[in-house]
Order: structure tokens, then C-alpha cells, then sequence
């Protein structure tokens, strides 16, 4: 049948298919607690080092006054809610995850003054705005201004509530609190939101938040969710563990002491359990970095770390940092002499001290100190070194205990072998992608016009799926996939992959059967069972028209709609033995007017986005 004029040709899919904001003085979360009452420059900001834990706002506010900021303390202060105030039950949206959890009986039963509540907020001055507005009420109010920091100051200072705003931007407000409900379900998080909007609703209590506000709020009504969540918590908490509740009155004190404190060691133990379930069969590196420094870290109350990750020659493979720049560590070891090779031959965990360490390695400790390190621990693997991890001083100012080192200790001796596995896997991964380099190389040189194909697909390919998210292993396995999706073409006469004229059906039969060879090739391979799908269908279409299995949409794999389209770009820009490359203008087009048919529409605007902005460059 004839094609219409105005119809788009098909891409081709392979060699031979045929061609026909917030600033101080006015951020909208200061105005919602107290409206009208943070105009710019009525009070200068306090600086960073006064963001201490549990510091009583209401001190800071009247120590301002007397020392004549111009303002007085009672202009300070909240204003009294007017009786047309917009704290209502409808600015509320109470739940928990799983919703049906029962409100609070009696809110009035928490007392303000003994609620100690974290504000986290990436501005200083509206997080420090809003912590002294509440402070009036009598909270003991504490500010943060990273969620990854105030994950660690919850799990160490384990304050009553958690206040967070939602849909900032670069602000994961809802990844901190699924991290904290699945940690500390018993610290209650309350996320505001600029409005009643339905999905980000459903996603606060999907997260495990405790209540949703909708902005404007008083400081009133806050601290009326805040008594009704945190009674809830508590209630929660009796019924789960009775004889972890509050002491009755007439208990003695060192009593109630001594149950807080075996409460402290359990969460401890736990941690140190869950991160042992984290490690055990964990391939993935950075998985393993975050969960060891985020354990090690919080249980302590550490405010910055390092970990210095070696191979089995102790040369650094990487430096990963949390609270402090990598550029100020990474020059602190050497790893083949001086303190570098003490720390790795170190037993156990060493306080960065004078008179613990040899004379000659004085100047090294001194500038880890001044670096802010206060704790050295090694780390190996049946016996051999695999990292040194340095960490700061405690949040608190308190120095290190017992208890802390031999913390230290068990949080390394788990990670340690960990790490050299997930080594040993990283490397066993490239060896087996130089190799499956090495054998695509040998193949395609049979073809003249393919050579580097296979690589620069597999190239494009990586790009578009770490734009769309694609974890670490997702695109390891994608790459391998797109490496050998041409595999099956092995078992085709180099007549007919070089033929310059059209195919006969019999050599188009052969050529169309390639994918389903290349599967049989790779099926017997158990680390490439992931890519087995992309090598099968990939000359799959969205519209349900491809081979070998006419797959439709969704049916057809991420990855294998991702090589889908990059695979016909590569076979459009580049010389083939029928045609000269096309111009990138002319295969864009051919993308896009091929978009719900034969590709998937947002993975070509992806590719074509990510083409425009030079992220992705042409190779001939």
C-alpha cells in the first residue's frame, strides 16, 4: 500500500530495517506561624554556633531586648490569637501510615513546657524565626536546617516531636520522615503544606508523618497538634511496651533513670541489628556508605565523619563525607606511611589525643584535630585493612565514652567485611564488562559500518537512564544489555550484515532472528540473567508491531525502550552499507514523529533533552 505524502517514515531499528523562595524577614513559612510579625530587619539573626540543642528560644528573645536591639521583648513575643484566627479543625489532617491511628484523648495532658521539638528548614532565618515564636508557648526548641543532619539529631537528642515544611525546593522533607518513622515511630513528624493539596496529603502519611497542617497556622493551633500527636505517640508507646512506660510518681529517680537509659541500649542494639540485615548481601557501594556512616554517626551524636575506602593495596578508592568538605580530608592520610599507616594497623578504635600516639605522628593528629576529627577507626576484613573511617566531635560537646568506642567498634566490624565484599563485586563486575567489550569488539569487526556501535548505544543508553533515575545496578545492567544487544547477529553471514541492497526474505528471516539467538547465547550466564530481556526485545514497538513477541507499552521493559531508541539513533547518524548517515536534525524528527508508535514518546524528549543540552555528544 502506498504511503500518504504528509505520513512519517519509520526509524529504523537496526542496520538493515527498511527506512521508508525563602529569605529572612519574608519567608512564607515564618509569616504562616505568626503573620505580620517577622518584617525584615525588626531582628537581627543569631549565628550558626548559637544552633545548639534545646536552647530555650525565650532567653535569646529577652536577652535581645535588654540589650537594646531597638525592639522590645513584648513586641517580640507572638501576638494573642484574634477570635477570627484561622486555627480551625480543617487546618488539620491527622493520621499515620496506614491511617486509622485513634486521636488523642486528652492533648492537655502533655505539658509545653516539657516538649522538646526539632524545627528543621533549609533557612536559617525562617527555621530561627519560627523556633522563637514557639519558644513563647514554652517549648524547648531546637533548629536544624539538613534533613540528613536532623535524621542524626533525632536519633541521638530523641525530642518529643519533629516540625518540618513541605515542598521546598532541594528539601526532602517527606525522605526524612519515612527515615524517621521507620527508625523511631514513636517521635511524631508534622509536616506543613501551603495547601489542602490532595497528593501531597496522601504522600505525608504514606511517609509516616503524624499530622499534616495546612498553612496559615497560629502558634496556638500548633501547639495544639503538638499536644494531640505527641499524647497519641506516647499512648502508642504504653500499649507497645508497658513496662517501657513513664514511671508512676513515687518511683525513685535513679529508677526512671536507669529504665531510660536500658531504653537507650536497646535502640542501640537494634540499630546495630538492622544495619547488620542492611549489610549482609548488600552489593551496592553507596547503599553501604550511607547506611555506615548514618548508623554510625547517629547512635553516637556525631556531627561529621569520613570513611577512607582502600583496596587490597591500600591505595584510596574512594572518600565519603558527611558534614565536613571531602576536599579538607582527603589530604589528611597517606595511607603508606605516617598516621595513615598507624590507623590501619590499630586494633580498635583511637581518641585523636596527645600521648596516645606515637611522638613522630604529633603534627598528623594536631591537623585531623584541627580538621574537627576526634575518633579514628579501622576497618578490615579477615584480617586485612579495607578503610579508616574519621569522625567529629559529638553534637553535645560531651566527650567519648566507653560505651561510644565499643559502639564504634561493632558498627566497623560489620561494615568492614561489607565493604570488601561489595569491592570484590564491583571489580568482578568490570572484569566481566571488559570482557563482553572485548567479544562485541571481535564481532562487530566483522562489520565495517557497525564497528563501535554496540558501545556507543550502550554509551547513550547509561545517560538516559541515570536521567530517569535508574539505580546503580539498574544501569550496570543496562549497559551490559546494551553492549551485547546485537550479540545474536554472531550466527549471520557477514554477506549479509555487509550486503548493500535490499535483504531477501529468507536473509531478513535470518537477520530478524538475531535477538532470540543472542538470548540463547547470554541465558546460561546467571549474572547477566538481568540484561536477558533487552537482548529479546529489543527490536520490540510500543504499538504492539515488533518482533519477536509483539509486545505492547508497558509490557516491554524501561531499559528495552531505552536502547529501543538510542539503538535507532545510533543506526540513523552513523554510515551504512546501503546509505550515508543521516543529519541529527533529520533522525530528531524521525524520533519524534515515530513517538507512540514505535518509541516510547518520554523516553525520546528525554534523549533528544539531554542531545540539545550536550549532555549526550554524536560519535561518528
Amino acid at each position: 500500500m502506498a504511503k500518504r505524502k504528509d505520513e512519517v517514515p519509520e526509524a529504523p531499528a537496526c542496520v538493515h530495517d527498511e527506512i521508508d523562595a525563602y529569605i529572612a524577614g519574608g519567608s512564607p513559612a515564618a509569616e504562616a506561624f505568626a503573620p505580620g510579625l517577622f518584617d525584615e530587619g525588626q531582628m537581627p539573626l543569631p549565628s550558626m554556633d548559637e544552633e545548639t540543642p534545646w536552647r530555650r528560644r525565650a532567653g535569646w528573645i529577652a536577652a535581645l531586648a535588654r540589650e537594646g536591639s531597638g525592639t522590645s521583648e513584648t513586641e517580640l513575643r507572638a501576638p494573642g490569637v484574634e477570635a477570627e484566627s484561622l486555627a480551625d479543625p480543617r487546618q488539620g489532617r491527622s493520621g499515620a501510615r496506614g491511617s486509622g491511628a485513634p486521636e488523642a484523648t486528652d492533648p492537655g495532658e502533655v505539658e509545653l513546657n516539657d516538649v522538646r521539638l526539632l524545627v528543621v528548614h533549609p533557612n536559617l532565618g525562617t527555621r530561627k524565626q519560627v523556633a522563637s515564636v514557639l519558644a513563647q508557648l514554652g517549648l524547648q526548641v531546637s533548629t536544624c536546617g539538613q534533613t540528613e543532619q536532623a535524621i542524626l539529631q533525632v536519633l541521638h537528642e530523641r525530642p518529643d516531636a519533629v516540625l518540618a515544611e513541605l515542598d521546598v525546593p532541594g528539601f526532602d522533607s517527606i525522605g526524612m520522615c519515612r527515615a524517621l518513622h521507620d527508625r523511631v515511630p514513636e517521635i511524631p513528624v508534622l509536616l506543613v503544606a501551603a495547601g489542602d493539596d490532595e497528593g501531597s496529603y496522601s504522600l505525608s502519611m504514606e511517609a509516616g508523618a503524624a499530622d499534616y497542617l495546612r498553612r496559615p497556622v497560629t502558634p496556638d493551633f500548633v501547639a495544639e497538634r503538638l499536644r494531640a500527636v505527641i499524647a497519641r505517640a506516647r499512648a502508642g508507646t504504653s500499649e507497645r511496651l508497658r513496662e517501657g512506660a513513664a514511671p508512676a510518681e513515687g518511683i525513685p529517680r535513679g529508677t526512671q533513670n536507669l529504665s531510660r537509659e536500658l531504653r537507650r541500649q536497646e535502640l542501640k542494639i537494634q540499630s546495630l541489628f538492622e544495619l547488620s540485615q542492611n549489610v549482609v548481601g548488600c552489593l551496592e557501594l553507596d547503599d553501604l556508605y550511607q547506611g555506615f556512616m548514618l548508623t554510625a554517626m547517629g547512635q553516637i551524636g556525631l556531627a561529621s565523619g569520613a570513611l577512607f575506602h582502600l583496596d587490597a593495596s591500600s591505595r584510596v578508592l574512594d572518600v565519603v563525607c558527611r558534614g565536613i568538605a571531602s576536599r579538607e580530608v582527603r589530604r589528611l592520610l597517606d595511607f603508606r606511611a605516617g598516621l595513615g599507616l598507624y590507623l590501619l594497623r590499630a586494633p580498635q578504635p583511637l581518641l585523636l589525643e596527645e600521648g596516645i600516639f606515637p611522638r613522630e605522628l604529633a603534627n598528623e593528629v594536631r591537623a585531623a584535630r584541627e580538621t574537627g576529627f576526634g575518633v579514628a577507626c579501622p576497618m578490615a576484613a579477615k584480617g586485612a585493612p579495607v578503610g579508616v573511617a574519621l569522625f567529629g566531635h559529638k553534637v553535645s560537646g560531651l566527650p567519648f565514652t566507653a560505651d561510644d568506642l565499643v559502639m564504634l567498634t561493632a558498627v566497623c566490624n560489620f561494615a568492614g567485611p561489607a565493604l570488601e565484599g561489595a569491592r570484590l563485586y564491583s571489580e568482578l563486575h568490570r572484569t566481566y564488562l571488559s570482557t563482553v567489550r572485548a567479544f562485541v569488539s571481535s564481532l562487530e569487526a566483522k562489520d565495517a559500518y557497525t564497528r563501535g556501535h554496540s558501545e556507543r548505544v550502550a554509551d547513550y543508553a547509561r545517560i538516559v537512564g541515570g536521567n530517569m533515575g535508574l539505580g546503580r545496578h539498574e544501569i550496570d545492567m543496562l549497559v551490559f544489555g546494551a553492549v551485547l544487544h546485537d550479540i545474536g547477529k554472531i550466527g549471520v553471514a557477514e554477506g549479509i550484515l555487509n550486503k548493500p541492497g535490499p535483504l531477501t526474505p529468507e536473509e531478513w528471516r535470518i537477520v530478524r532472528a538475531h535477538p532470540e539467538m543472542g538470548a540463547r547465547i547470554i541465558s546460561n550466564i546467571e549474572y547477566l540473567e538481568p540484561a536477558l530481556g533487552l537482548i529479546l526485545h529489543h527490536h520490540e514497538r510500543i504499538d504492539g508491531r515488533g518482533y519477536p513477541h509483539g509486545l505492547v507499552g508497558s509490557d516491554i521493559e524501561l531499559g528495552t525502550r531505552i536502547v529501543t531508541v538510542v539503538d535507532s539513533f545510533d543506526a540513523m547518524t552513523t554510515n551504512r552499507p546501503y546509505r550515508q548517515a543521516m543529519p541529527v536534525e533529520k533522525a530528531i524528527a524521525l524520533l519524534r514523529g515515530n513517538a507512540g508508535r514505535q518509541f516510547d514518546p518520554e523516553i525520546v524528549e528525554r534523549f533528544i533533552d539531554l542531545l540539545e543540552a550536550g549532555s549526550i555528544e554524536v560519535r561518528p
